[in-house]
């Protein structure tokens, strides 16, 4: 259907992402005209505003023939339209508009000449005759601009466009991510993890996708992959496969075109160009007199011809070179060119000349100015330059400074008055100001290194991770090929005692400084500093000394655990998170410092709700209750017992009513003022999300048994809205009431009009379960899933917008911020992540660290002690030893490790994991031997035969696998489960084997057929463990409905039952001689039962959080328990004590932080949590 004429501008406007004001004033008319323009509440406007309007928003050939074609017009004159644009017009299809990722592309509106190489270059695009276009030359002499317009007159007889600037060396990784995942509609990307797979891998499907559609890529600033100072051509370190990508760009046949800008000619360009070539190069000349004088007419210089020919001649044509050195020719010679000329004191043509020229005339306010908007990297506000710069200058020495630079052309002043820099002068001022760096720290006399922070904490993600790799590692790698990482570090500790007591950024520079160069803070001493922007976070600082320091401006790792649930308050201040350690963070939206704990839960916390005034909030948990809190004092002011466990809760518009949904299926809704409690039912299974319609008429609700329920507050009414095939995790009203999104374990997401109860669309993307949904003010849905993804889609078209990943766990919980600008997402990867939703970068990451042990094993001599839990690592522990740290760490887990086990022999020892995979380790190596892949989601158990010869591992993927332990390949899969298995366990014997799942019930399989022999039911919740008895016969499992259960496993019978735990039971074990079971849980207690009689004979108390693991020593007089809080515990069986406690080292183990400053409370008690002391 075509579209009407302020349809198409409003959707081209925010296509190219250009805000009406600014498209107002490129068009000179009104932003107000403007916006009747886009309502339609204006006829189409006259032919030569259509003109302005389409010149201003970069049109051409197809886009710009359907603009004139909607406003009711036919182009005809050159103005209108271009040479380029009138051959591209031939057959063109009337509904089609290019896909572009434009968004680092520069605009071009005020584009001059450059006539000649755009009529040579538009051919070999048109014409499909070469593959990639290099276009080189000088910095500053219009490689950008040209690539821009070239890309911008063509890009319409493409089906796809891509630009990316590489002016901060992106990892190629990224940028190829980034690239498939547009051309190929936003759809997921099986990456091998794999180092040496994952750029073929890459490499390849980006090919397949050249050749099936017509794609335009443009790389901006190629150069900046290339080493500078080398042999022109050569790649930095790790950014090599730049090179491969260009290679094959060119070797393989495909219908599209890459064209990059470089002032380097890459080496590969030099193999593709030749006889047979699919590459070509221009390199270009400086412009001509007359375009010269188009781009400086407004700097009122004068001067005769043959004066601007010897200037252009002189300064190469070089467009930014010449705006440049326009300034001083007005400024020092009245803008007369040939006095300039005529000086002895002409600067020199060469534009890094002009640039060094250029900034030696700077004052020390205007260098600070360039070197902070260096660092920064992207565009800096007046307020910000001031909260940063530390020379004592006034307000009015910086607003004269920064409009000095704007005349001079060093700085571009954008809409909003902040500040940025061209790439040419970024790269020189960064280059310079590491030199500065590098000349300072070798005399040791400290100035700018004093007064610019190199690093920048607070900042976004992204921009951190540049200013590493642009400024840190350079200065490190000068160190280290200087003195060598020793003296190096010796030197940068020595300076600690040299800066002085005033406020400045050299401490937090040494510091990280330190962490860039991978030196062992261990012990440090940093007392008594200042430290700004010290960015701490990951970092492990085992007894270091921060005593007396102020640490204001740092960043630390905090204690959050796996994040299940994310809100915002309704005015956008603070941010708020449930986790699984039972605790409810607050955070402060602006700079996300810790605001508030919130603690009084004793299980995970599933669901929160700020009430719409922001005063209180609700949670509820599996510890069945709900309770409401003061948000500024922390305080629970009411505790409500539940039935059952609490997965959702939400407030009601007027705050009246809280609604809440759990594992009973049963709506509750209380009447705050009143008490009054209701009740809605009809779901018969679980509920997992609720939501109000904004105006409070309609409760929405989406269950387990995979139907959403939309209720009439006021009659209970009830719809029903079918058409998911898995349960139902989450769902969301628009902002304006007349649409309802939910998300599955189908995997898709459906939008559903809340009127009709019809179902408009399916959004389909995801490869595994959607568990949360959020709309934004600007209408675009964000959809969390495990697969550890966030997505972006366009809620009224369904367009799939982008995909976030970084994530490395499941995403729990997704939400946005009041203004829509920004997604926030939580994960069980314990970091809550900040993304821009327009670029979708990451913004800010908040970092926790939890060091809980989900599994522990003692070897078979009962000499060394097995343990892997959420820091990723298997630890082996000598009970030899007094000392009680770890004697070996293994790596290779990507994720939580839930399982380990010794084979029989004692020489290798199995781990089970969050990242899918099982592996196999050689215990006396310290090596891994095998990683076996097979299963699709976490590996909750594995177990060993008796004889060695096979490996059991069940999984949330509802199978248990059997594996050759010598072969290292599965040998079968046992099918049957209908919920994740958490536990294995082989029969003495090695003829059979039980699995224990959350489904409720007990299998028994034959290990030979791979058949069910039993199916032993009877729990009332999931199964978390099952434990064989000696004699082969009896078989114990324990449950999350906090009993255990007896059973003959020879005939299936269930023989008795044992009840005592107040909560979940996760683990159990018998001892060797069978005589004692032993039990832990939720309820914090260890119980130690007789098996004859099935009394409870002791009670181990001590553990201060749940219990996941216990285990006998081989020779029965030890037990070995292991939970959340991060502790193995070891108990003398016959008296109940406890022996020793194990622990691994925590991060800020012993960091002193007596008397910091610049911490909060909620700061101080995290760190506390990981290892920090504090003494009065």
């Amino acid at each position: 259907m075509k579209k009407q004429f302020h349809e198409l501008l409003e959707e081209l406007r925010i296509q190219k992402q250009i805000s009406k004001k600014d498209l107002a004033q490129r068009a000179n008319v009104t932003p107000g005209y403007i916006s009747l323009l886009s309502r339609g509440e204006r006829s189409a406007p006259s032919k030569a505003t259509v003109t302005e309007l389409a010149n201003a928003l970069d049109l051409s050939g197809e886009t710009r023939l359907l603009f004139f074609e909607a406003a009711g017009y036919t182009p005809s004159t050159s103005l209108e339209f271009n040479l380029s644009d009138v051959l591209q017009i031939g057959n063109i299809l009337k509904d089609h508009i290019v896909k572009e990722d434009w968004r680092t592309a520069p605009t071009t509106y005020n584009f001059w000449g450059r006539v000649k190489e755009l009529q040579q270059l538009e051919p070999y695009i048109s014409e499909n005759k070469y593959k990639v276009i290099a276009i080189l030359g000088l910095g500053g002499i219009g490689k950008t601009s040209l690539a821009a317009k070239l890309a911008t007159n063509i890009k319409n007889t493409f089906e796809y466009a891509f630009w990316r600037s590489l002016l901060d060396a992106p990892p190629l990784r990224k940028v190829l991510e980034e690239c498939i995942r547009f051309l190929s509609d936003q759809q997921p990307l099986d990456i091998p993890e794999d180092e040496d797979s994952w750029l073929p891998f890459l490499i390849d499907r980006l090919l397949e996708l050249l050749s099936e559609h017509r794609c335009l890529i443009v790389l901006d600033n190629f150069e900046t992959t290339m080493q500078s100072g080398e042999r022109a051509g050569e790649y930095r370190d790790k950014y090599e496969g730049y090179g491969k990508l260009l290679q094959r760009l060119g070797e393989t046949d495909h219908q599209s075109c890459i064209i990059i800008t470089s002032r380097e000619k890459p080496r590969e360009m030099v193999r593709l160009e030749g006889a047979n070539a699919s590459a070509t190069s221009m390199a270009l000349d400086g412009l001509n007199y007359q375009e010269v004088k188009q781009i400086l007419q407004d700097r009122q210089l004068v001067g005769e011809t043959k004066d601007w020919v010897e200037l252009i001649e002189f300064y190469r044509g070089n467009p930014l070179a010449l705006k440049l050195i326009a300034e001083p020719i007005q400024q020092l010679f009245g803008g007369d060119i040939a006095l300039f000329l005529s000086g002895n004191d002409t600067i020199s043509g060469d534009i890094q000349g002009i640039l060094e020229e250029q900034f030696l005339r700077l004052s020390e306010v205007e260098r600070s100015i360039m070197y902070w908007i260096a660092i920064k990297r992207e565009a800096i506000s007046r307020n910000e330059l001031k909260s940063n710069l530390i020379l004592g200058i006034n307000s009015n020495r910086v607003t004269d400074a920064i409009s000095s630079l704007g005349r001079r052309s060093l700085i571009e002043i954008g809409e909003r008055t902040d500040f940025t820099l061209q790439p040419v002068i970024m790269e020189y001022v960064t280059d310079h100001l590491v030199e500065q760096i590098c000349q300072e720290l070798r005399s040791q006399k400290l100035e700018i290194f004093l007064t610019h922070a190199l690093l920048l904490a607070q900042t976004k993600d992204y921009l951190r991770e540049t200013q590493r790799l642009l400024i840190l590692t350079p200065i490190i790698h000068w160190l280290k090929t200087q003195l060598g990482q020793s003296e190096s570090e010796k030197l940068l500790k020595e300076l600690l005692t040299t800066i002085p007591d005033t406020i400045n950024y050299a401490a937090g520079n040494i510091i990280n400084l330190l962490i860039q160069s991978g030196a062992d803070l261990r012990g440090a001493d940093f007392s008594r500093l200042t430290i700004r922007q010290a960015f701490l976070q990951g970092v492990a600082l085992p007894q270091v000394n921060f005593s007396d320091a102020n640490l204001a401006d740092s960043v630390f790792t905090d204690t959050i655990g796996s994040i299940l649930t994310l809100t915002m308050s309704p005015d956008g201040k603070l941010m708020a998170a449930g986790t699984d350690n039972g605790d409810i963070r607050l955070w402060e939206n602006e700079n996300s410092r810790p605001f508030q704990d919130l603690l009084g839960h004793t299980d995970w916390v599933n669901a929160i709700a700020f009430s719409p005034d922001g005063k209180l909030l609700a949670s509820g948990s599996d510890d069945q209750t709900v309770r409401i809190w003061e948000v500024d004092t922390g305080v629970c002011i009411q505790k409500i017992p539940y039935p059952s466990l609490v997965y959702t809760i939400a407030f009601s518009p007027d705050g009246e009513l809280v609604a809440t949904g759990g594992d009973d299926g049963i709506l509750w809704l209380r009447d705050l003022t009143t008490g009054k409690i209701s009740e809605l039912t009809g779901h018969t299974e679980w509920i997992r999300s609720i939501a109000f319609s904004p105006d409070g008429r309609f409760l929405a609700s989406g269950s387990a048994d995979k139907t959403i329920r939309i209720w009439e507050i006021e009659t209970e009414k009830c719809s029903i809205l079918q058409g998911h095939t898995g349960w139902v995790y989450a769902i969301a009203f628009s902002p304006d009431g007349k649409l309802l999104a939910s998300g599955s374990a189908d995997h898709t997401i459906l939008i559903w009009e809340v009127a009709s109860g019809n179902r408009l669309k399916t959004l389909r993307g995801h490869t595994n379960w959607v568990r949360s949904i959020a709309f934004s003010v600007n209408g675009i849905i964000a959809s969390g899933s495990t697969d550890q993804t966030i997505m972006l889609w366009q809620a009224d078209t369904g367009q799939h917008l982008r995909t976030l990943s970084g994530h490395t766990g499941r995403v729990w919980s997704v939400t946005f911020s009041v203004d829509g600008q920004t997604v926030i997402s939580g994960s069980d990867d314990q970091t809550v992540r900040l993304w821009d939703v327009h670029s979708g970068n990451s913004l800010k990451t908040l970092q926790g660290h939890t060091d809980w042990i989900r599994s522990v094993t003692f070897s078979p001599d009962g000499k060394l002690l097995a343990s892997g839990g959420a820091d990723q690592l298997v630890h082996l522990w000598s009970l030899r030893s007094q000392i009680d740290i770890p004697i070996t760490n293994f790596h290779g887990h990507q994720h939580w490790i839930w399982s380990v086990a010794f084979s029989p022999d004692g020489n290798t020892l199995a781990s089970g994991s969050d990242d899918t995979s099982v592996r196999l380790w050689d215990v006396q190596a310290d090596t891994e031997i095998k990683m076996l892949r097979g299963h699709n989601s976490w590996v909750g158990s594995v177990a060993f035969s008796p004889d060695g010869a096979l490996l059991a591992s069940g999984s949330q993927d509802q199978t248990v696998k059997l594996w050759d332990v010598y072969l290292k390949q599965e040998l079968k899969t046992l099918l049957g489960h209908t919920h994740w298995v958490g536990s294995v366990a082989f029969s003495p014997d090695g003829t059979w084997l039980a699995s224990g799942s959350d489904d409720t019930d007990i299998r028994v399989w034959d290990i030979t057929t791979g058949t069910c022999l039993h199916t032993l039911t009877g729990h009332e919740k999931g199964v978390s463990s099952v434990t064989i008895h000696p004699d082969g016969i009896l078989l114990a499992s324990g449950s999350q409905d906090q009993t255990i259960k007896l059973w003959d496993a020879h005939t299936g019978t269930e023989l008795r039952t044992l009840r005592g735990h107040g909560d979940k039971i996760f683990s159990i074990a018998f001892s060797p001689d069978g005589k004692l079971l032993a039990s832990g849980g939720a309820d914090l207690t260890i119980r130690i039962w007789n098996v004859a009689d099935g009394s409870c004979i002791r009670t181990l108390k001590g553990h201060t959080h749940w219990i996941y693991s216990v285990a006998f020593r081989p020779d029965g007089e030890i037990l070995a328990s292991s939970g959340h809080e991060g502790i193995i515990k070891l108990w003398n069986i016959q008296n109940g004590r406890c022996l020793r406690n194990l622990r691994n080292e925590r991060p800020y183990e012993g960091m002193n932080i007596t008397r910091a400053r610049g911490l909060t409370d909620a700061q101080k008690t995290a760190l506390k949590l990981l290892g920090a002391i504090e003494t009065r």
